[in-house]
């Protein structure tokens, strides 16, 4: 991202990475709360 839209390493990590940062936290916290109700309701 840097060579090709011409900015700097932090504003590159900012526009690039930072967007998916709190999708990414959701659905962690959505797997951990939803997996261990499903294994309670799976069969083992």
């Amino acid at each position: 991202i840097p060579l090709t839209a011409g900015v700097g390493e932090p504003s590159a990590i900012a526009y690039g990475v930072a967007p998916f940062l709190v999708g990414d936290l959701l659905k962690v916290a959505a797997a951990g709360v939803l997996l261990p109700t499903v294994w309670r309701f799976s069969e083992r």
